[in-house]
């Protein structure tokens, strides 16, 4: 019976359910006693795993998964050659910028084990990333919803990038509108036009050691509902200062693919894909020129 239904609540990252509820039926009861009558009860179960699993696709068993390493401890690994060095900066503002703190820290690890980049992740303030010394290589910027850059955020962002570096904005999940928000801030901050980076050396590797041609991206199931058809091609944005790409816009999901678990309702990269074009984003930022 539609009455019968299981009321759930849920807590929230924003992004994601991370604890669903039954406050008030014993799902498990109904389960252990084999109650063939509570078709609600299983149907709501069944849904859950859904949900959880991104329609019937969880990560195989023997598949290979990245876990962050804790900072304090060393994890073993030696390599015969030095790996290049970036440091990346998560910017803390008033609103939501923690959605996956664990993201940069897989995508870290991952790096490592795959023998491609020494990463140092930092937070710090995004009215402060100018001050920062040395420079870091990036600055990630996450957020949900819209948010309203202060003029001490647009000084530091200005300052920042028209001293040689790069930021990213994200909108992890793919459903808000901080990446529009960034984008309208920054148009007014920098008077350079947005536009498609499709045929930019982050995206083809053209003339990048190391970087890969991902002229064709796999994105998640959810993603094409959003889209409204399916899409292969990057939909990676920024602007163009000095001759470089400096201000990076991904509107797609990017942070919780880099954790590399299946939920439902993501619109962004498969996790593969989102690890890659970070990753060309990092040898576009090694390649720049270096700024006197």
């Amino acid at each position: 019976m539609q009455n019968n239904l299981p009321r759930l609540r849920a807590i929230s990252n924003g992004v994601r359910e991370l604890i669903i509820l039954s406050p008030s039926t014993d799902l498990s009861a109904t389960f252990q006693t084999r109650l063939t009558t509570e078709r609600s009860h299983y149907r709501t179960a069944a849904n859950v795993y859904f949900y959880a699993s991104e329609l019937n696709r969880p990560r195989p068993r023997l598949a290979p998964h990245f876990v962050a390493a804790d900072d304090d401890q060393d994890d073993g690994l030696r390599f015969e050659a030095e790996l290049p060095k970036a440091t990346i900066v998560r910017a803390i503002h008033e609103n939501n910028w923690d959605v996956e703190p664990q993201a940069l820290n897989v995508f870290r690890a991952a790096m490592r084990e795959q023998h491609e980049f020494e990463i140092t992740l930092i937070e710090h303030p995004l009215a402060q990333i100018h001050q920062i010394q040395p420079p870091p290589q990036l600055v990630v910027i996450s957020g949900i919803d819209r948010h309203l850059f202060s003029t001490a955020e647009r000084t530091a962002l200005r300052r920042y990038v028209r001293s040689g570096g790069v930021v990213l904005f994200e909108t992890p999940g793919g459903r808000g509108d901080f990446t529009l928000s960034a984008e309208q801030a920054c148009s007014d901050i920098f008077e350079t036009p947005i536009r498609s980076l499709i045929r930019h050396r982050i995206v083809t590797g053209r003339g990048l050691r190391g970087a890969a041609n991902l002229n064709r991206l796999e994105y998640r199931p959810y993603s094409f509902e959003v889209f409204g058809a399916r899409e292969v091609m990057p939909r990676l944005r920024g602007m163009i200062l000095n001759g470089q790409a400096h201000v990076l816009f991904s509107r797609e999901d990017i942070s919780h693919a880099l954790l590399d678990q299946p939920c439902w309702g993501i619109s962004g990269y498969k996790p593969d894909s989102a690890r890659r074009l970070l990753v060309n984003i990092l040898h576009h930022i090694l390649a720049l020129p270096t700024q006197p």
